[in-house]
């Protein structure tokens, strides 16, 4: 459900809540025209360009027409609130400085690894 109300709100996919609007409006082009097709009509409202007819402004409202602009004010609005400290930070400081102690490791081990492969 979440990734739904991230998608719808954030992205493109919202254009597909406009799928109404481009059936209505394809109805209206029927009424007007009976022998308009549906791929004609898409044809000629996605593949012709914006020609600012007497429906322009129904034109406008169709799927994919125009960008929208959620993606600013939704991502604004789902940042979560900053964090504040109550309690002043704790600092650890080592009294005491660890060395390694290298003195189990062989020196007839580490130079048997240059040594040519033998027959």
């Amino acid at each position: 459900m979440l990734l739904f109300v991230q998608l719808s709100a954030t992205t493109e996919f919202s254009q597909l809540f406009k799928l109404p609007v481009l059936w209505q409006h394809y109805q209206e082009h029927k009424e007007e025209n009976k022998d308009v097709s549906f791929i004609s009509y898409l044809t000629m409202h996605y593949l012709n360009g914006d020609a600012k007819d007497a429906d322009y402004e129904r034109d406008m409202q169709l799927p994919f027409k125009t960008g929208s602009n959620y993606q600013v004010s939704s991502v604004a609005s789902i940042l979560p609130a900053p964090i504040t400290a109550t309690e002043p930070p704790v600092y650890y400081h080592l009294s005491e400085i660890v060395t390694s102690d290298d003195t189990f490791i062989s020196s007839q081990f580490l130079s048997a690894i240059w040594q040519p492969p033998k027959a």
